[in-house]
């Protein structure tokens, strides 16, 4: 993310980015993970409140409703 001219704000909270844009010599930074998930569940017509989901540790902060286990490259928690 260091050699990017600006990262997104969703992206710079999450702490990653997996697209980069050229916009006239200047990269900026996503991260559409969060847009997919949130995308499918609600598509799908899935409902996590109060439910026990997995999801990646970076996206955790943006389903604070439901109950999670949390997994990180270093850990499980339960």
């Amino acid at each position: 993310m260091k050699y990017l001219n600006e990262v997104d704000g969703l992206a710079k909270e999450i702490g990653a980015v997996n697209t980069i844009v050229n916009r006239a010599g200047k990269l900026i930074g996503y991260n559409t993970d969060y847009f997919g998930l949130d995308y499918s569940l609600n598509h799908y017509g899935i409902n996590i409140k109060d439910k026990k989901v997995f999801v990646p540790f970076y996206l955790l902060h943006h389903f604070q409703e439901s109950n999670f286990f949390i997994f990180n490259i270093y850990s499980i928690v339960i």
